[in-house]
């Protein structure tokens, strides 16, 4: 009973931590996973303890970091994308309705991966070879049919261009040294999806419209169900897959549930986020890979391996917290919607700006600060040269893409990184 309060104590512990690194933008929990890492390495309490900690701040997480994302234009790699459906339903003085939309995701996806756990512990080691061995000219196939969604070839030639500058800045990031891939990937988001699109808005005139608290969720059961499922099956990409995180999984959830379909696609996001928790677990029990930062953190603590025991109580875990970041996400959320019209959005974008740009000085240094600059300029030229923000993605697509071509040695000599 004892040993009983004391995980619910660390979970209550993980899941307030996760409300402050899930609605601060900047501020991930990999990098809080490193404080506690440090703790538990001082600490005679169990170690199945602080990693019930760091899976509970980082469920929870998963849950609130739509917030910045919808209502600052401030993305973490896991909802870059959701700024772009979310803003516009910001816009449309529907943004809690996109938060209640994620919460439903993301609650959705965790309880049907949670419900699979079983089957899976037996599914992921046979498909894991298969999937390792398709996944390159799968992603190809993918970024191919998302260029041709441009409707002419001028714009595919646009397209394919923002692709080719944003690959080649998240090149340079990922393989050249220039400074740390975590502490790059903030900055290089931010102005890619964020800044770009807040400094764009706020110079069209725009304003938020008073948020509509009791407003109900404008999708269907069946498009719901399928949306869940597309973000269950992405998810368990990312989760036993290197390299594959849930920025590159939404570009296929993007594909499969249609990006003017904002709706599904919120969901599908939000799942893909979730979900890969639960697959993250379930990868270190089957095939001994932690694919995530939450569990890495749960491997060292642990020591290599968990048993299946471990397991099932962390799958608890998950679930318990996917319930609680749930309701604090509509909570917090409506605080976010009650508040964000009180201030003109012009002088309200700008402010967000400010404040990205002195957490990236903080967070980054001066090399984050050089990022933001160049990816806030690649951020400007989709809705300049009309074509779709996604293809600003290549910067973690055609990384990834490199990664799995089975050249990357060769690529990486001939660009001399």
């Amino acid at each position: 009973m004892l040993f009983f309060l004391k995980v619910v104590a660390f979970v209550l512990m993980g899941s307030c931590l996760g409300v402050i690194t899930g609605c601060t933008p900047g501020i991930h929990v990999n990098m809080v996973s490193i404080l506690v890492l440090g703790i538990y390495a001082s600490s005679t309490l169990e170690p199945i303890l602080f990693a019930a900690l760091v899976l509970s701040m980082a469920v929870v997480q998963t849950f609130l970091d739509i917030l910045p994302a919808i209502f600052l234009g401030a993305p973490d790699p896991d909802t870059a994308l959701s700024i772009l459906p979310g803003h516009r339903m910001l816009l449309q003085g529907r943004g809690f309705e996109a938060v209640r939309l994620s919460a439903m995701g993301s609650l959705g996806a965790v309880m049907l991966a949670a419900a699979m756990a079983l089957p899976m512990i037996v599914i992921i080691p046979a498909i894991y070879p298969i999937l390792s061995a398709v996944l390159f000219p799968l992603l190809l196939f993918l970024e191919a049919s998302i260029i041709i969604t441009e409707k002419t070839c001028r714009k595919m030639l646009f397209a394919l261009g923002v692709i080719a500058l944003s690959g080649f800045l998240g090149v340079l990031i990922t393989s050249s040294g220039f400074m740390p891939t975590d502490k790059a990937l903030f900055p290089a988001l931010s102005g890619l999806f964020g800044i770009s699109t807040l400094l764009l808005s706020s110079e069209s005139g725009v304003e938020i419209p008073e948020q509509k608290l009791d407003i109900s969720v404008d999708i269907d059961r069946l498009r719901m169900v399928r949306s869940i499922v597309v973000g269950f099956f992405a998810g368990m990409t990312t989760g036993i897959l290197p390299a594959v995180g849930s920025a590159q999984a939404t570009i296929l959830a993007q594909r499969v549930t249609r990006e003017s379909d904002h709706r599904s696609f919120i969901v599908a996001v939000s799942g893909v986020n979730t979900g890969n928790m639960i697959f993250g677990l379930i990868a270190l029990y089957t095939i001994g890979k932690a694919r995530n930062g939450a569990v890495k953190a749960v491997q060292t603590i642990m020591g290599e391996g968990i048993d299946f025991n471990t397991l099932i109580l962390f799958i608890g875990v998950v679930l318990f917290c996917g319930g609680i970041g749930a309701i604090l996400t509509r909570v917090v959320g409506g605080v976010f919607a009650k508040n964000i019209t009180r201030l003109p959005y012009t002088l309200l974008a700008r402010g967000i700006v400010a404040m990205i740009t002195v957490l990236v000085a903080i967070v980054s240094g001066p090399k984050g600060l050089l990022v933001l600059f160049v990816s806030t300029f690649i951020g400007f030229l989709p809705p300049l040269l009309g074509v779709k923000r996604v293809h600003s993605m290549g910067f973690l697509m055609i990384p990834t893409l490199i990664y799995f071509s089975g050249f990357r040695s060769l690529l990486m000599g001939l660009l001399n990184l």
